[in-house]
């Protein structure tokens, strides 16, 4: 009997968990169509609402947000995420396929050496 109990609880908590993501997930893409390349941070954020931020994956001009369930474990995973894009905090494109093309292309940072004294 108590084996069933814990079975029962388990799988209440797993739906009431997936229902909660299923909300995020629709709002993310729900919102994610006022989305207008140019925007600022502000406006994105307003829109968008708070991306992952303590997620592992973070960068600074890349902000995540939650779109699909890949494993049911209660984490964020980069594949679970669309990632949104900024060019000197602009929006330049959002999706998974725009990161990938924006990651090839980026101009990459030049080292100056120090001016020698």
């Amino acid at each position: 009997m108590k084996i069933i109990s814990k079975i029962s609880l388990f799988c209440i908590i797993t739906a009431i968990l997936c229902g909660c993501s299923f909300k995020e997930i629709n709002r993310n893409l729900d919102n994610s169509k006022k989305l207008r390349v140019g925007m600022n941070k502000e406006q994105v954020l307003n829109i968008m609402g708070e991306p992952l931020r303590d997620a592992a994956f973070h960068e600074e001009n890349v902000w995540y947000y939650f779109v699909r369930i890949n494993w049911y474990d209660g984490l964020y995973t980069r594949d679970e995420c669309m990632p949104l894009v900024f060019v000197n905090d602009k929006l330049a494109g959002w999706g998974n396929e725009f990161k990938a093309r924006f990651d090839t292309v980026a101009p990459v940072k030049k080292f100056t050496p120090p001016a020698v004294k």
